[in-house]
């Protein structure tokens, strides 16, 4: 049997700064926002052997909860209308 508990933030995701044509050729990159991550893995498992027979049987199951805990408000825009190309 195996169990993982984990839990991470992760700061300062980095993302293109939409600024307008004119500025310049590349945008600057900015730190925009800040993820949560959290779940558990657990795996058990069985083994038997007989003389030259093996038998294994193992299983998973894994519950992963992530979240967007922060994200700047200048962004906000940029996000979802990225988000919503990428649905369609």
């Amino acid at each position: 049997m195996t169990l993982d508990i984990y839990k991470k933030k992760t700061t300062g995701i980095l993302a293109i700064d939409p600024v307008p044509l004119f500025v310049g050729n590349s945008p600057p990159t900015a730190n925009i926002g800040d993820v949560e991550n959290k779940g558990i893995d657990i795996e058990l498992g069985w083994k038997k052997s007989k003389n030259d027979w093996d038998v294994e049987v193992f299983g998973n199951v894994t519950y992963n909860d992530n979240k967007v805990v922060f994200l700047g408000k200048r962004f906000s825009y940029f996000v979802a209308f990225i988000c919503d190309e990428f649905v369609r």
